[in-house]
C-alpha cells in the first residue's frame, strides 16, 4: 500500500494543508513547531484513531491534536494498492 496524498482539513495546528507524496523515500523536514509531528500523528489517526488517555505530560492525543479553533480533527489520505485507489477519511 502506498500513500499518494494527504489532505489535513483540521488537525492540531495544521489547517487546510495538502501533502503529495512521490514514489520512493519522502523526507518531511521543517523548523520546530512547523507540523512534522502533527503530520505523523494524522497518519496514525487515519488508521487507528486517537488515544483518549492522558500521557505522562498530562494531555491525551485527542486533547493535543483536535484543533482548538475548529474543535475537529479531519482530513483524508489517498492510498493505492494493487492498481486500485482508495480514499481514507
Amino acid at each position: 500500500m502506498k500513500i499518494q496524498e494527504i489532505y489535513i482539513q483540521s488537525f492540531g495546528a495544521l489547517v487546510d494543508r495538502k501533502f503529495t507524496l512521490e514514489d520512493g523515500l519522502n523526507v518531511i523536514y521543517g523548523a520546530n513547531e512547523s507540523g512534522k509531528t502533527s503530520l505523523a500523528y494524522f497518519i496514525k489517526f487515519l488508521f487507528y484513531g486517537l488515544n483518549g488517555k492522558a500521557s505522562e505530560k498530562g494531555f491525551s492525543e485527542k486533547e493535543r491534536f483536535v484543533n482548538w479553533g475548529t474543535g475537529t480533527a479531519a482530513g483524508y489520505a489517498i492510498l493505492e494498492k494493487n492498481g486500485k485507489t482508495y480514499r481514507l477519511e
